[in-house]
């Protein structure tokens, strides 16, 4: 094995066995995962004929004696627990190559993260599911050990020896046994998990984890709420666009409420409990995994066909309208005619779709948002007197929650209100040392967004300008230009000015694509936030930002030959600089290309266009042909000539 920059060992190019290196009573049939950590080897015990899965840690620091005593406590870890509901470990050690391992039961099925992403659970399957996870869990956390992983792709779906389903817990690697749990929890007399360490997985951290506290029992059972959450409501309750921001709505951001979609006694019980699972304080979460799998089974004991929690809204809709027709039915004979009825019904029927959107309306949504962002700035009673960097920035974050919500909440006076709040994060930002002067740019930007959202394109200029001059000063001007570029191109789109809009376009993708090539591919801290605003890490990130500069030129409509022209070219363009600088993904390139498509024949069926316009911009029609790979040279050149000739 090679040792690569990043601390992680290459797998040579011999056989499975040598590459497990482990000792030849486990016959190497397969490789099952990898990860960052590792690879999972299935192989066979020749000596007990049965299969295991063989774990083998590929990091370099696994040389490291506090790194390899890590991963040999998930065998002492699991060798302390016997249960049905928790993966069995028969023997660890260190291989050939001085890599730590250990050999598992080999477990046949596939994780509940892909169930999710197959189908949504039922509510029979809920309960199996979550019944089984809480006893393996009580059995662990009697023994004094808390999980701290706990997520969808840690519990295996199986099948039992009578072909029921099986549901089993995996991957003790970052567990903590309690100091009064087992005498394994230290080596050498220390613990082998540092309380300033953030460990586990972003989408499903308790508060405390994502602080960089010790985990608990509690921290386990925010876990197993945040995976309940998501088995109803189809994804994780807290989602941002990166594992900062998303870490940061575990610590800041309301519990997400399911009362929204439940109308039965049962069905408010469980979305109550799933909310108290998710509570901020440790100490307002269910007592102990013992006391959550009771409210569990109490819930079980009703009748599980009144959970319409578990029903997607096409079905309650569905439901709804079978009720309908039964009432419409039972009027039929009594009180109108068959005509009659059948209007009553289906008048019904609209009404019912009608309110269904209305209460679900994005419009609702954004001021819900604006009401939570409202709430988390009443905490900060006196904004002076706030201590500490990491207070200072959670004060700063949540001011510009507050101004993008305001700017999403389309109420004018709201809008208006918006630039005062970004201002006010400007003079905090300001007065506040020099990390948090290095926000002023994005204050900056987005004051000039919020003065667009006005139509005061006189201000919002001015803004952007300072905006990009106090960027410039920065040591790190490069990741802010891109989106302060990008963010005007879209307020030079809403005053109609194509051209100065496709000029700051040009100037962000260029940036951005001399940013990626100051980034070797390892750099993996790197590529979880290429992509995001520096701005407003909450806000839209640049795909999303391209995307909606898509539509911004679409809404147009051209005034002169000259501006269709110009658009054509800046549709154009935008295919090319997106795909050359990965901006988007492969789907998203494609959809940007149809917009340009669309644009094309749109623009050109206004009126001719000169044929100089033309001939500049068909080679650029053929190349985005040619990205696509839906033409080779010889069809792109019939089809621009085509082109040509019909638009002459």
């Amino acid at each position: 094995m090679d040792d690569l920059k990043d601390g992680t060992v290459k797998l040579d190019s011999g056989s499975l066995q040598s590459q497990a290196g482990c000792p030849e009573r486990y016959e190497i049939k397969s490789v099952i995962g990898t990860g960052g950590m590792g690879i999972v080897f299935q192989a066979v015990d020749v000596e007990l004929g049965r299969d295991v899965a063989i774990k083998v840690l590929l990091f370099e620091g696994a040389r490291d004696e506090e790194a390899q005593e890590r991963f040999l406590r998930e065998a002492k870890v699991l060798a302390v627990l016997n249960h049905p509901n928790i993966v069995r470990i028969f023997s660890s050690g260190l291989n050939e190559k001085g890599n730590p391992y250990h050999v598992m039961e080999f477990l046949k099925g596939k994780s509940l993260s892909a169930d999710l992403a197959d189908k949504r659970v039922d509510a029979t399957q809920f309960f199996s599911i979550f019944l089984q996870v809480l006893h393996g869990m009580e059995e662990a956390h009697k023994s004094g050990i808390v999980h701290r992983d706990l997520k969808p792709s840690n519990i295996m779906h199986c099948k039992d020896a009578d072909g029921q389903d099986l549901y089993k817990i995996i991957d003790f690697g970052i567990a903590r046994i309690q100091e009064e749990g087992a005498a394994a929890a230290t080596t050498g007399g220390h613990t082998l998990t540092r309380t300033d360490a953030i460990l586990g997985s972003p989408l499903y951290m308790s508060p405390q984890q994502c602080r960089g506290e010790r985990g608990d029992e509690r921290s386990d059972i925010y876990a197993i709420g945040c995976i309940m959450y998501e088995c109803i409501a189809g994804e994780p309750p807290f989602k941002g666009e990166s594992a900062f921001e998303t870490m940061y709505m575990h610590m800041s951001a309301a519990p997400p409420s399911l009362e929204q979609k439940t109308h039965t006694l049962q069905s408010k019980k469980l979305a109550a409990l799933i909310e108290r699972c998710l509570q901020k304080d440790p100490e307002q979460r269910p007592a102990s995994i013992s006391d959550l799998r009771a409210e569990i089974e109490e819930i079980q004991h009703g009748d599980l066909t009144k959970l319409d929690i578990f029903l997607t809204k096409s079905q309650k809709k569905k439901n709804k309208t079978k009720s309908i027709a039964k009432v419409a039915a039972w009027g039929l004979g009594i009180v109108c005619s068959f005509a009659l009825v059948g209007a009553f019904t289906s008048h019904v029927k609209k009404q019912n779709v009608e309110n269904i959107l209305k209460r679900d309306s994005k419009q609702e949504k954004h001021v819900k948002e604006l009401a939570k962002a409202k709430e988390r700035m009443a905490r900060w009673n006196n904004p002076k007197s706030i201590k500490g960097a990491s207070a200072k920035e959670a004060y700063l974050f949540d001011l510009f929650a507050l101004g993008r919500a305001q700017l999403d909440s389309a109420i004018p006076e709201e809008v208006t209100a918006a630039t005062k709040t970004y201002d006010t994060a400007r003079q905090f930002a300001e007065s506040s040392g020099a990390d948090l002067s290095k926000k002023v740019p994005a204050c900056y930007a987005m004051m000039a967004k919020a003065e667009a959202a006005q139509n005061d394109f006189e201000k919002s200029a001015a803004s952007f300008e300072r905006a990009i001059n106090t960027a410039s000063k920065l040591e790190e001007s490069r990741p802010p230009l891109i989106d302060i570029y990008l963010e005007r191109s879209r307020m030079h789109l809403k005053h109609k000015d194509v051209t100065k809009a496709f000029q700051d376009f040009i100037k962000g993708t260029s940036l951005y694509r001399k940013d990626l090539e100051s980034h070797a591919p390892s750099d993996i801290s790197y590529k979880f936030t290429v992509v995001d605003q520096v701005l407003d890490p909450s806000g839209p990130n640049r795909c999303q930002i391209v995307k909606l500069i898509s539509h911004d030129l679409m809404r147009i409509q051209p005034g002169s030959q000259n501006q269709r022209a110009e658009m054509l070219v800046f549709a154009n363009e935008l295919c090319h600089r997106i795909s050359a600088c990965k901006v988007l993904s492969q789907s998203d390139t494609m959809q940007a290309a149809n917009y340009s498509r669309t644009l094309f024949n749109g623009i050109t069926k206004k009126g001719d266009l000169p044929s100089d316009v033309i001939s500049d911009t068909n080679f650029l029609v053929g190349k985005y042909a040619s990205r696509q790979g839906r033409a080779g040279p010889t069809q792109r050149k019939i089809q621009i000539e085509s082109l040509i000739e019909d638009r002459k």
